[in-house]
C-alpha cells in the first residue's frame, strides 16, 4: 500500500529456480539505456538464470544479470529492507536462438554446440566396431563392413591401406560418434602395443 501511494506500480512475480517455484515476490519494471530490468524493493533471493514469471500474465523472463544498490534517499529507520536491487532479464522467448529438437534417447551423442563430451566405447577392438556399425543405417553397413575388412586386413598385417586410402570413409565414419571413436580407439591401441 505504501508503494502504491508513492506511486509504484508493482506486479506480483514467482521466481522459478531449476523447475520449481522457490518464491514470490512484488517489483517493478522500468529500462535503463535499452536495457529491462525489474526492481524490487527488499533483498530477495533472486539468482542468475532464475526464471520470474508474471502472476498476471505468466510471461515468462530469464535473469541475466543482477545489480545490487542503496537508493540515495533512505527513509529514516535506515532498515535493510530499504535496500534495493534491479534484476535485468530477457523474454523467454528471446534467449533460445537455436531450433529445439525432441529426439528422444540419444545414447552416446553429442548434440548442438557442445563441444566436449564423455562418450563410454568399449574398447576400440574389432568387435567392438563391428557392434558399432551394426546399430547404424542399413544404407551405410555395406560401405562400413568394407571398412571393417580393410581395418581387420591391417591388423593382420595381411594389408597395409595406402596413405588417404581411409579417405573413403571419412563421411560415413563421421555419421557415428561411437564408432569413430572406437576406431580411434583401435589405432591408438595399435600405436600403443
Amino acid at each position: 500500500m505504501l508503494y502504491s501511494m508513492l506511486g509504484r506500480n508493482l506486479e506480483a512475480f514467482q521466481i522459478e529456480r531449476r523447475g520449481e517455484i522457490v518464491g514470490e515476490y512484488r517489483g517493478e519494471r522500468r529500462t535503463e539505456k535499452g536495457r529491462q530490468y525489474i526492481e524490487f524493493f527488499e533483498k530477495k533471493d533472486i539468482l542468475q538464470n532464475d526464471v520470474l514469471i508474471d502472476k498476471q500474465t505468466h510471461a515468462r523472463y530469464t535473469v541475466i544479470d543482477l545489480y545490487f544498490y542503496t537508493p540515495k534517499h533512505i527513509p529514516y529507520d535506515g532498515g535493510t529492507n530499504d535496500i534495493t536491487f534491479k534484476v535485468y532479464y530477457i523474454v523467454e522467448t528471446q534467449q533460445r536462438t537455436t531450433p529445439i529438437y525432441n529426439i528422444g534417447t540419444a545414447t552416446n551423442s553429442i548434440i548442438g554446440s557442445q563441444t566436449n563430451a564423455n562418450v563410454y566405447v568399449e574398447n576400440g577392438s574389432l568387435e567392438s566396431i563391428e557392434k558399432e556399425i551394426e546399430k547404424c543405417s542399413t544404407e551405410d553397413k555395406a560401405l562400413l563392413y568394407e571398412l571393417l575388412q580393410v581395418l581387420i586386413d591391417y591388423n593382420s598385417e595381411k594389408k597395409k591401406p595406402k596413405k588417404g586410402g581411409l579417405k573413403k570413409f571419412e563421411s560415413v565414419i563421421m555419421k557415428y560418434a561411437p564408432l569413430a571413436l572406437s576406431i580411434g580407439q583401435f589405432f591408438t591401441q595399435l600405436f600403443i602395443h
